[in-house]
Protein backbone atom coordinates (compact mmCIF):
# COMPACT_ATOMS: atom_id res chain seq x y z
CA UNK A 1 0.00 0.00 0.00
CA UNK A 2 1.22 3.58 -1.12
CA UNK A 3 1.36 6.22 1.21
CA UNK A 4 -0.96 9.15 0.05
CA UNK A 5 1.62 11.96 -1.77
CA UNK A 6 2.76 15.16 0.75
CA UNK A 7 3.55 17.50 -2.29
CA UNK A 8 -0.24 17.26 -3.36
CA UNK A 9 -2.00 20.71 -2.85
CA UNK A 10 -4.52 20.71 -0.70
CA UNK A 11 -8.12 22.10 -1.39
CA UNK A 12 -8.30 26.30 -0.47
CA UNK A 13 -11.41 27.01 1.37
CA UNK A 14 -12.11 30.13 3.66
CA UNK A 15 -12.23 27.89 6.58
CA UNK A 16 -8.69 26.54 5.71
CA UNK A 17 -7.19 30.02 5.01
CA UNK A 18 -7.81 31.23 8.20
CA UNK A 19 -7.00 28.15 9.98
CA UNK A 20 -3.08 28.85 8.84
CA UNK A 21 -3.47 32.78 10.60
CA UNK A 22 -3.07 33.37 14.39
CA UNK A 23 -5.91 33.78 16.35
CA UNK A 24 -5.92 37.65 16.94
CA UNK A 25 -5.82 37.87 13.60
CA UNK A 26 -8.44 35.44 12.85
CA UNK A 27 -10.74 38.09 15.44
CA UNK A 28 -9.12 40.97 13.20
CA UNK A 29 -10.50 39.88 9.85
CA UNK A 30 -13.91 38.88 11.62
CA UNK A 31 -14.25 42.61 12.34
CA UNK A 32 -12.93 44.12 8.57
CA UNK A 33 -15.78 41.91 7.46
CA UNK A 34 -18.26 42.82 9.84
CA UNK A 35 -18.60 39.15 11.65
CA UNK A 36 -19.62 38.72 15.23
CA UNK A 37 -18.13 35.56 16.47
CA UNK A 38 -19.96 33.86 19.30
CA UNK A 39 -17.91 31.34 20.38
CA UNK A 40 -17.02 32.62 23.87
CA UNK A 41 -13.71 33.63 25.18
CA UNK A 42 -12.64 30.41 25.42
CA UNK A 43 -12.82 29.41 21.64
CA UNK A 44 -9.73 28.02 20.10
CA UNK A 45 -7.69 28.60 16.74
CA UNK A 46 -9.51 25.76 15.09
CA UNK A 47 -12.39 26.71 15.70
CA UNK A 48 -12.50 30.64 15.28
CA UNK A 49 -11.78 29.83 11.98
CA UNK A 50 -14.04 27.21 11.53
CA UNK A 51 -17.10 29.83 12.20
CA UNK A 52 -15.25 32.35 10.88
CA UNK A 53 -14.45 30.35 7.75
CA UNK A 54 -18.32 29.34 7.50
CA UNK A 55 -19.82 33.35 7.71
CA UNK A 56 -16.80 33.50 4.51
CA UNK A 57 -17.71 30.28 2.82
CA UNK A 58 -16.73 31.02 -1.30
CA UNK A 59 -15.22 34.73 0.01
CA UNK A 60 -11.38 32.79 -0.43
CA UNK A 61 -10.27 35.77 -2.52
CA UNK A 62 -11.58 38.17 -0.78
CA UNK A 63 -9.98 37.02 2.86
CA UNK A 64 -6.72 36.89 0.38
CA UNK A 65 -6.24 40.25 -0.65
CA UNK A 66 -6.77 41.47 3.05
CA UNK A 67 -3.30 39.15 3.72
CA UNK A 68 -0.17 40.29 4.00
CA UNK A 69 2.76 38.89 2.30
CA UNK A 70 4.12 36.67 5.52
CA UNK A 71 0.51 35.63 6.13
CA UNK A 72 -0.18 34.64 2.70
CA UNK A 73 3.57 32.67 2.71
CA UNK A 74 1.85 30.73 5.87
CA UNK A 75 -1.39 29.89 3.77
CA UNK A 76 0.98 28.76 0.80
CA UNK A 77 2.58 26.19 2.97
CA UNK A 78 -0.54 25.04 4.99
CA UNK A 79 -1.80 24.06 1.32
CA UNK A 80 1.18 22.60 0.12
CA UNK A 81 1.68 25.61 -2.52
CA UNK A 82 5.06 26.61 -3.64
CA UNK A 83 5.34 29.93 -1.50
CA UNK A 84 8.91 31.30 -2.55
CA UNK A 85 7.50 34.37 -3.94
CA UNK A 86 8.44 37.63 -2.22
CA UNK A 87 5.36 39.09 -4.41
CA UNK A 88 1.71 39.14 -2.77
CA UNK A 89 -0.04 38.92 -6.20
CA UNK A 90 1.88 35.89 -7.35
CA UNK A 91 0.99 34.73 -3.94
CA UNK A 92 -2.56 34.89 -4.18
CA UNK A 93 -2.41 33.48 -7.85
CA UNK A 94 -1.20 30.98 -6.40
CA UNK A 95 -4.00 29.89 -4.35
Amino acid sequence: MTQPSTSQPTTVTSASILGALTQPRILDLARLFGVRLRAGGTAGKRQLAQLLGAQLDGRAPLILRELGREELQAVCRAHRVPDGSTARRDLVERM
